[in-house]
């Protein structure tokens, strides 16, 4: 993370980012936490990602975190429609901006 001199929402950030955000976390910052795990649309694509989550999970829990699991979101597959259309085409446009602005 850092500052973009393009994005407005980072450029005011200058000089108050800190070089390490791990001295905010507290030692029990997950107790009584409940965190859903959405699997359907996100998991089973790849064993090596699948595993990673399987981790994540677990080290919620040891930290104190109620995981529900599975906690799907039954809208998650209707991301074809018009408006992911915009967002494809948005993200070509701002992308190849960012590209073209490299040196």
């Amino acid at each position: 993370a850092g500052v973009d001199a393009d994005d407005p929402a980072t450029r005011d950030s200058r000089g108050h980012v800190p070089a390490d955000y791990t001295e905010f976390l507290l030692p029990d910052g997950l107790q009584d936490a409940r965190i859903g795990v959405p699997r359907e649309n996100y998991t089973g694509y790849s064993e090596e990602t699948d595993r990673i989550l399987e981790d994540a999970i677990r080290a919620m829990e040891d930290a104190g975190a109620t995981i529900v699991d599975p906690a799907d979101i039954p809208t998650a597959g209707d991301m074809g429609g018009p408006s992911f259309q915009v967002l494809l085409y948005e993200f070509k446009a701002d992308l190849n901006a960012y590209l073209d602005s490299l040196p």
